[in-house]
């Protein structure tokens, strides 16, 4: 120290002091705390506590100061995190510090997510998904419990907590509709696992249909269905059905009969389809005009033709016409009435008749020639009848035309020979006559007859075998032959 004043010289002192060193403060940080994954909030504060209480001090000189105020704050750390502290002490000759850090592991660790099964439904609409899935349909994100998702078919696990389950659907198509149903799991640190369900909605159910029923038309004038009948059809799913048909046509025998075949086909808006056959007919029920010849008298069967007795004719719509007739009779005999009636038939079927009456009478006589007459050298008709070209009868015999020819004679008639026959009578011994008369019969019995005669006889003089020989006799003997012998 120095004094001075205003005369006299300074005067000087000194005085040492000493300080001794000070003692540095003896910090204290916790160890690093690292808890789990999944741990829950409640330990992590516990555990935190722990930590902060951790950061202590001791020693030091004129009370040190510390920063334990500025500890960062605990925040969630649920899904993991880390808190890291610089502990600072201070007093008025030192500066310590240690640092510790407070970790929590974090979870990276995605749920497990099962979706529903796929599933096919029959049905028309979308309506059905509720129904058969417990879940409604929707296009937006939807959030359900993990129970709704077990009771729609599915399933959820998490390492640790499982935060929230969403799900929404997308549909394409029309028949069948295509619903992808996209489930998201997400747990409580936004790990999140992804699934989709396939739903498929379709309706295969074939629609009814009932046909018209078969017609027959005659008057050609539209052969559309407000004139023959519409089907109609019901379906499980669309009211508005296609209903369609399809024809094929099948000529007939004229431009005014064929056959249509009418496929109806209902089909809904899936394209499920039905048919039914309907069959249409046209025709003609008009019959022809038919005109018969006029009555006729003719001789016999065979004038019966139609190119003497004439023809019915007959004119209609649906040409050409086909002419028949059929015959009756009145079973009369010579005269026989002919009812001929005559049928005319279009193509169509349909039919009108007229009858021709023809009168059958045969006033004509047959003609018979008999075979030339004949003569026979023979002893007796037995003997004869062998050489004889038909039979010796004395009963009347019944022969054809060609043994008539053959024996040498002839018949004819203008219509029909019904009979030819023949008897015999004789007469005479040397010789003997046989007349044989011969009688052609007509069918109307009209006759003609002539008469063969046919000689038998002996002109042949014996001829002896041997003469007894001459002989002489007395003339008292007798000339008998038993005496002179005979051939």
């Amino acid at each position: 120290w120095t004094v001075t004043d205003s005369c006299a010289a300074p005067i000087t002192c000194s005085a040492s002091f000493t300080v001794p060193p000070a003692v540095v403060p003896t910090i204290t940080c916790p160890t690093d705390p690292n808890l789990p994954a999944c741990t829950d909030q409640a330990t992590i504060q516990n555990e935190y506590n722990n930590w902060a209480d951790g950061f202590t001090y001791s020693g030091g000189c004129d009370d040190p100061t510390d920063n334990i105020d500025e500890i960062p704050p605990l925040t969630d750390m649920t899904c993991g995190g880390q808190l890291s502290f610089t502990y600072i002490v201070a007093d008025l000759c030192d500066t310590v510090e240690c640092t510790s850090t407070f970790t929590v592991a974090g979870d990276t660790i995605p749920p497990a997510t099962t979706c529903p099964p796929d599933a096919n439904y029959e049905a028309c609409d979308l309506s059905i998904i509720q129904t058969e899935t417990t879940l409604s349909y929707t296009e937006t994100e939807t959030t359900i419990t993990l129970a709704e998702l077990q009771a729609a078919g599915g399933t959820a696990n998490d390492n640790c907590a499982i935060g929230e389950i969403i799900y929404f659907d997308d549909s394409t198509g029309i028949c069948p509709i295509t619903i992808i149903r996209t489930f998201t799991v997400t747990d409580e640190c936004g790990n999140n696992d992804t699934c989709q369900q396939i739903i498929t909605i379709d309706d295969t159910i074939i629609p009814e249909i009932t046909c018209p029923p078969d017609t027959t038309i005659f008057t050609v004038t539209d052969t559309a269905p407000s004139y023959t009948g519409w089907a109609t059809g019901t379906d499980n799913c669309d009211p508005n059905l296609q209903i369609t048909y399809t024809d094929s046509i099948v000529p007939g025998n004229n431009p005014l009969e064929f056959t249509i075949y009418r496929i109806w086909e209902a089909a809904d808006a899936c394209d499920n389809k039905i048919t039914c056959p309907q069959i249409i007919k046209t025709g003609d029920n008009t019959p022809p005009e038919i005109t018969c010849p006029e009555d006729i008298d003719v001789e016999c069967f065979e004038l019966l033709d139609t190119s003497i007795t004439g023809v019915a004719t007959a004119i209609d719509e649906c040409m050409p016409v086909t002419i028949t007739f059929r015959d009756s009779s009145d079973n009369n005999w010579c005269p026989e009435t002919i009812y001929r009636t005559w049928i005319a038939t279009d193509n169509c079927g349909n039919s009108d008749e007229c009858v021709q009456r023809i009168t059958l009478n045969d006033t004509i006589p047959p003609e018979i020639i008999c075979p030339a007459d004949e003569s026979y050298e023979a002893c007796s008709i037995e003997e004869a009848d062998t050489m004889l070209s038909l039979p010796y009868s004395e009963t009347v015999r019944i022969i054809t035309l060609d043994e008539l020819l053959s024996a040498g004679g002839d018949a004819s008639d203008n219509c029909s020979i019904k009979e030819i026959n023949y008897f015999d009578a004789s007469s005479g011994i040397c010789p003997i006559t046989i007349v044989r008369t011969f009688t052609v019969i007509d069918s109307c019995d009209n006759t003609d007859d002539c008469i063969q005669f046919i000689t038998i006889k002996d002109s042949t003089p014996p001829v002896f075998d041997v003469c007894p020989p001459d002989i002489t006799i007395t003339c008292d003997q007798s000339t008998d032959t038993i005496v002179t012998g005979s051939p």
